[in-house]
């Protein structure tokens, strides 16, 4: 009982100047799934007021060493769902800490009528995966990643799929073309392209997306990774009809953050041209892998991808626990 209550009266609301150490525990943990703090700051400042979220941090020792949330994040929500989050810092796993955040994310859950939790973990971490199954969550679906070792990457190839785009008048320009055009560019972006894309998304558990604009922004646009000249727009007659996103920075390897086509020029080879157009940007970069999940890409399109030379690799594995 000491050792619980010792616990508890480490435990606090989580606070803005708390992101620095989440962000390292976070790229210590989930090195797959790295965040900045520019990012992180940019996601808690545009997070929808609506959306019930609760977020809590354990210190020991004058420090961050462990952080939850449990709630509504980046507008994805399913019936009676919240998305929940817990990470430790590895030198202090083992004391309870995640399993305190997890009992206080029940009771908000249990507080906000919802009756079903689901969260994600690392495919490759075993320490987690084991914790998660002790407490009673159900696997009910995986995101691979899929890579490319970009040595491998041939510039012919992707000359090519622009040249036959170009014979359906299919034109590509990088976001940083229209942003000096078009000041408004990311909400014009968002409201004839990205929504309704990210509408049509369904995840693991029947979870879907509604994302205001502001949470889109941040989401994308937040972090330091993110850089308008690595990420290009595919047009018809002036209209934005697809849309690829590459974070790069300070990374160990460029990572697609979004991959869309509008539905009437699907398959058509649009997404094509998309990938190979972030693989020149991110080789030209200095480069040597590029990622993505594959989580919201469809399995044609996998197919393609494979056919020359991204290998699927491990990824996040979805838990779902019913609250009873």
């Amino acid at each position: 009982m000491h050792k619980e209550e010792q616990e508890v009266r480490g435990m606090r609301e989580f606070e803005l100047n708390d992101i620095p150490t989440i962000v390292s525990i976070n790229n210590r943990v989930n090195p797959k799934v790295p965040m900045t703090v520019g990012g992180r700051i940019a996601l808690e400042e545009g997070r929808h007021p609506e959306n019930p979220l609760k977020q809590w941090v354990v210190e020991r020792e004058g420090k961050v060493v462990a952080y939850g949330d449990s709630g509504i994040v980046n507008g994805t929500s399913a019936e009676e769902t919240f998305h929940i989050m817990v990470m430790t810092d590895p030198n202090y796993k083992g004391q309870g800490l995640a399993t305190s955040i997890l009992e206080k994310s029940f009771k908000f859950a249990s507080d906000h009528g919802v009756t079903k939790l689901i969260g994600a973990c690392s495919e490759d971490d075993s320490d987690s995966i084991k914790w998660i199954l002790n407490r009673g969550f159900k696997l009910i679906g995986k995101n691979a990643e899929i890579n490319l070792n970009l040595n491998l990457f041939e510039e012919d190839y992707h000359n090519s799929c622009i040249e036959e785009m170009k014979m359906h008048e299919i034109n590509f320009r990088t976001a940083q073309q229209e942003k000096d055009e078009k000041p408004n560019f990311e909400l014009e972006l968002f409201e004839t392209l990205a929504s309704p894309i990210i509408k049509d998304m369904v995840l693991p558990g029947g979870a879907t997306i509604e994302m205001g604009f502001d949470e889109f922004k941040a989401f994308i646009f937040g972090s330091e990774d993110a850089n308008l000249e690595n990420q290009v727009i595919a047009l018809y007659n002036g209209q934005f009809i697809g849309w690829g996103s590459c974070l790069t920075g300070k990374r160990e390897a460029a990572y697609i953050n979004f991959l869309g086509v509008r539905k009437d020029f699907q398959n058509q080879g649009v997404e094509r041209a998309l990938v190979t157009h972030m693989c020149k940007t991110a080789k030209s970069s200095g480069f040597q892998k590029i990622g993505t999940h594959i989580q919201g890409i469809k399995e044609n399109i996998i197919s393609d991808m494979e056919a020359t030379g991204w290998v699927v690799d491990t990824g996040r594995m979805i838990w779902s626990k019913t609250l009873t």
